[in-house]
């Protein structure tokens, strides 16, 4: 069982963590770009 949730919360903590990446990513990207249109971040 322990085998189990350990898979499922590391593999849970690398989506959120992907997913923030990409966030900060993108917010760097339009921030250093002025002309990026907002619809292409959201």
């Amino acid at each position: 069982m322990f085998r189990v949730t350990i898979a499922c919360a590391t593999a849970v903590a690398a989506t959120v963590a992907r997913r923030e990446i990409a966030r900060s990513l993108i917010d760097a990207t339009a921030r250093s770009t002025p002309f990026t249109p907002k619809a292409s971040g959201a």
